[in-house]
């Protein structure tokens, strides 16, 4: 008979639990659901630049409302599209509807979202006016990137003529993607121009386009450029840095002449010329690595940089022209690695301070420079005295011009030329010892100057004297021959 009971208990047990579940249910069923009656986004209508996200919000009436499951569209998701969360992502220019619903077809929202171009902010208000008047095409009174990148020339506008405003800034020419080139005197004489960023789409930069802009700090120049101009960069006096991207071959005529300020300047292996005067009155720059290509270095390249120590001439280096280092007053040693074919005229001119050349063409004592038997370089710093070596046969035109130390002199007996006035402002000069027996040749004029230089004595060869009071130019020194002892 006991299992019956327990039978009856298990029965009792489960229809006690049944009634519990439904209990619940009962319950559950019985809280109301509040139903949403109205939805109204924030703003009705937004404007948004291509490639842009923003989040819309929605109110939702009444606001204890728990009924879920809004939908979102876009009407014309090719030009903005909207995600499960309302996040709006532009695509194009255009416009387009977003919608939000509920549960209800009738419960619904609608958003115009405009999607625009976006509008450069121009940091310079001379700039934007300027960019404005000339290139804004929707009559916005803005310049969209889609509007600068279409711009394929400058058209001079930026050109200093007087009338002209002065820009100071323009680091949104970056922009302008549709530019090959700055052109010509572009921003000739921007006395003003402190910064500009040019533009990756860039490949060569015009004669003369950033001349005499005095307040340019730096530069960066696009590795996409592979050519600059004559006098692109002269007279930027405030010019500090520039590097020079890889693919540059040459740089021109005076490019950075006058750049006062100029103490850095980095110069890619592609450069196989450095035309005349490129460098010249750089006064700050004080070294300089020469390319690994380097061919040829134009006359007056790097005159007047008055505050270059030292320089090493590259093995690739076959010609320097005329003047090259001329007055490089700070220079103190010069090392050559080249197999020169042609050598300039006074190419270290008026460098009081070198101390050594080493490398090819250099004097066993280091003192002397010598190409093909003409003295083209000498170190005067700290000798007053100096014997020439055999070696040299040749004297240009003022080569000792300023030397204040010098104090006597022996010119070797295979000497069989001297330039016009070699010996020029030589305020301590005094005594010259020529061993050669036949007066060398004098095709240009005297080799002294005898009112800078104070010479009181001419010491040759006992048997030669009279042939040098004789000679041409020589005979003008005939009270100060002496015989050699």
């Amino acid at each position: 008979m006991r299992y019956p009971c327990a039978f009856i208990l298990c029965a009792i047990s489960l229809i006690y639990s049944c009634s519990a579940i439904e209990q619940e249910q009962i319950t559950d069923e019985s809280q109301e659901i509040i139903k949403i009656e109205k939805l109204a986004f924030e703003s009705s209508s937004i404007e948004m630049g291509v490639n842009e996200e923003v989040q819309l919000t929605v109110i939702i009436y009444p606001e204890d409302a728990t009924e879920r499951g809004l939908t979102w569209s876009s009407s014309s998701p090719e030009v903005a599209s909207v995600d499960d969360n309302g996040i709006v992502k532009s695509k194009s220019v255009g416009t387009t509807l977003i919608t939000v619903q509920g549960r209800h077809p009738l419960i619904s929202s609608r958003c115009t979202v405009t999607v625009t171009e976006p509008v450069i902010e121009f940091e310079d208000p001379i700039v934007h006016n300027m960019c404005v008047s000339h290139w804004d095409k929707n009559g916005d009174h803005g310049l969209s990137y889609a509007e600068a990148a279409a711009i394929t020339t400058l058209g001079g506008i930026f050109k200093e003529s007087g009338e002209t405003p002065h820009i100071e800034r323009f680091n949104e020419l970056k922009y302008f993607t549709g530019l090959k080139s700055i052109d010509d005197n572009e921003f000739y004489y921007c006395t003003q121009l402190k910064e500009i960023t040019l533009p990756d789409t860039i490949e060569s930069i015009g004669k003369t386009a950033f001349y005499g802009c005095v307040s340019l700090t730096n530069l960066t120049i696009p590795e996409t450029v592979s050519y600059i101009g004559e006098g692109a960069f002269a007279f930027c006096e405030g010019l500090e840095s520039i590097s020079l991207p890889e693919g540059i071959t040459s740089i021109l005529k005076g490019t950075f002449s006058g750049c006062r300020s100029l103490k850095t300047i980095s110069i890619p292996d592609s450069v196989r010329e450095i035309e005349i005067n490129s460098f010249c009155r750089c006064i700050q720059l004080q070294e300089i690595t020469l390319p690994n290509n380097l061919y040829r270095i134009g006359g007056g390249a790097f005159k007047e940089c008055s505050s270059l120590l030292q320089i090493e001439l590259p093995e690739s280096l076959s010609i320097i022209e005329d003047f090259a280092f001329d007055v490089c007053e700070a220079l103190q040693r010069v090392t050559i690695l080249s197999k020169l074919e042609y050598v300039g005229d006074r190419v270290f001119w008026r460098c009081p301070s070198i101390l050594c050349f080493s490398g090819n063409y250099a004097s066993d004592d280091s003192r002397c420079f010598i190409f093909d038997g003409t003295l083209k370089g000498f170190a005067p710093n700290g000798i007053p005295h100096y014997s020439f070596p055999d070696e040299v046969r040749n004297i240009e035109g003022q080569s000792f011009y300023g030397y204040k130390e010098l104090e006597s002199i022996t010119l070797p007996e295979t000497l069989e030329s001297i330039g016009c006035y070699a010996f020029c402002e030589n305020e301590k000069l005094t005594v010259i010892k020529c061993l050669a027996p036949e007066p060398p040749k004098l095709p240009d004029g005297s080799p002294f100057d005898l009112q800078t230089v104070p010479l009181s004595t001419i010491y040759v060869p006992i048997n030669s004297i009279e042939n040098y009071k004789n000679a041409e130019y020589w005979k003008y020194y005939s009270s100060l021959y002496s015989a050699i002892e």
